[in-house]
């Protein structure tokens, strides 16, 4: 017979989920505003989610380090305060451009601003756990946001790019979740401090699974991340995406990526490594990023010049500053 199982409020420590809550609970204001009072002024929904994405940064400065809640899935930690702030930060300083020209439409949907903040709250998400269910959940929702983000710029090639960048994503999905089940046959467990600890124990026995688990993250992270050589489909992105969202979209979901990346490979009790196989195919993958960001830069400079092959040439730019984060990563690792 089965037994009730009794959870506490205080043992599931529901603080650790209120900023990506508050995030949930502003798009939703938003969009039943606009149920109730259609065609108001843009303004307006600027102006309420920059007061969201500070609230939700208060909530962000109000969480204690290196604790735990919603079942030990959330992971609270330096690195995921610091990453959220710089999140929530560049956020602020996006969402104002809406007000400064009237050449891109889509800032004058209220859906925009409220797709915005689950696309936040799926990227805080992303970096607040060491779950693999829970990171996926949340690369999912912030990728889906982002899709349609694009495609709202109502143009043939936001269109495309948004088709583009929803089957690349979709073909990264796939990568993730094979890695994540690599993983888990091996070591029974999906939560990564867990999985260094069985793979440690085993003295990485399974080297072989190991390596192919890590390489079908690897790839999932570098369609995300647009690492050499899976950064095919970028530069058609960010061309099909108004220039304010390209921009946005070269930083921000990047730093999610790269903080998850180095979630598989970081120190663990500062003294052991968690993935060891991981650390070197970093450095190597920086060091491909900084030779096709120089490259890129050198044999695109011209050509970008006149304008025509912006998106291009803030590819290469971008790929040159993954590749010295890759580095220092690897390293550090």
């Amino acid at each position: 017979m089965l037994e009730p199982v009794n959870i506490s409020l205080e043992a599931l420590n529901l603080a650790t989920l209120s900023p990506m809550l508050i995030a949930i609970a502003g798009g939703l204001i938003i969009l039943t505003i606009d149920l109730f009072k259609e065609n108001l002024h843009k303004s307006l929904y600027v102006m309420l989610t920059l007061l969201i994405i500070l609230i939700d940064l208060g909530a962000i400065l109000g969480l204690n380090i290196n604790e735990r809640g919603f079942f030990d899935v959330m992971l609270i930690d330096g690195i995921a305060i610091i990453t959220q702030i710089l999140i929530l930060v560049a956020s602020m300083l996006f969402i104002p451009l809406a007000l400064t020209s009237k050449r891109f439409h889509e800032y004058s949907y209220p859906e925009f601003f409220a797709l915005f903040l689950f696309m936040l709250a799926g990227l805080q998400f992303m970096v607040s756990s060491d779950n693999l269910i829970l990171i996926f959940v949340g690369l999912e929702t912030a990728s889906l946001a982002l899709y349609t983000l694009i495609a709202m710029h109502n143009r043939d090639k936001s269109f495309e790019a948004a088709v583009k960048y929803f089957t690349m994503g979709a073909l990264a999905a796939g990568f993730y979740s094979f890695g994540s089940m690599i993983f888990y046959a091996l070591t029974g467990s999906i939560e990564i401090n867990q999985i260094a600890t069985v793979l440690e124990a085993n003295h990485y026995a399974n080297i072989g699974y190991v390596l192919i688990a890590v390489t079908f993250m690897l790839a999932s992270f570098g369609f995300k991340l647009s690492l050499v050589p899976f950064h095919t489909w970028a530069p058609d992105v960010y061309e099909g995406a108004s220039a304010a969202m390209a921009g946005y979209m070269s930083i921000v979901p990047k730093i999610a990526g790269f903080v998850v990346a180095m979630l598989l490979g970081r120190r663990k009790d500062y003294e052991k490594k968690s993935l060891k196989p991981f650390s070197p195919i970093l450095v190597v993958l920086g060091a491909m990023l900084l030779w096709f960001g120089w490259f890129g830069f050198n044999a695109g400079s011209e050509v970008a010049a006149d304008g025509t092959a912006a998106s291009a040439f803030l590819v290469t730019n971008v790929a040159a500053s993954l590749g010295v984060i890759g580095w220092i990563a690897g390293e550090w690792l």
